[in-house]
């Protein structure tokens, strides 16, 4: 019924009365719900996801989803690795994957932004720059990065050397 009216699954509905969850295996007199007595439906509640683009995306979540869960969510939708997302909340970084939204102070409605992890390559003997969107985890030891310019979205391959003076 409530799926029909607002489209949640009945997986993601939490309800509760005079402040308590419900327990979905008990009767509802069971849990002192009266005839007229109203239940209110605490979840799910809306977020917001905008990408690099522009792109806002909406993800029905609650209070309890760990940021890890709303990353793998994310790269199911934009395709940027779980490992390459910087994921934004009012300007503080939102870093520890096993942090609940509640604990961050998300709330229905709120906005979240996620990037792709960039950096900025110099190039030498010029003030030209090369943006370089990679995986955090590589090291300069390994050479190379997948550059993805953003204006053109061309994929290319960008071998960084060391030069010693």
């Amino acid at each position: 019924m409530v799926e029909d009216l607002i489209g949640v699954k009945p997986e993601d509905q939490t309800l509760s009365f005079d402040g308590t969850g419900l327990d979905d295996a008990m009767k509802l007199t069971d849990e002192g719900v009266q005839h007229d007595d109203t239940i209110d439906l605490t979840g799910p509640m809306v977020i917001y996801v905008i990408d690099s683009d522009g792109v806002k995306r909406a993800y029905y979540v609650t209070p309890s989803d760990t940021i890890g869960t709303i990353k793998d969510r994310v790269e199911d939708d934009t395709g940027i690795q779980k490992g390459q997302q910087l994921l934004t909340f009012e300007d503080t970084l939102l870093d520890d994957d096993d942090s609940t939204l509640e604990e961050y102070g998300i709330k229905n409605k709120d906005e979240l932004r996620v990037e792709p992890f960039k950096i900025h390559v110099k190039l030498p003997g010029s003030d030209e720059k090369i943006t370089l969107y990679i995986d955090p985890e590589n090291t300069t030891a390994n050479g190379e990065f997948l550059a993805k310019q953003s204006k053109h979205h061309c994929v290319t391959f960008l071998s960084l050397q060391h030069y010693s003076l």
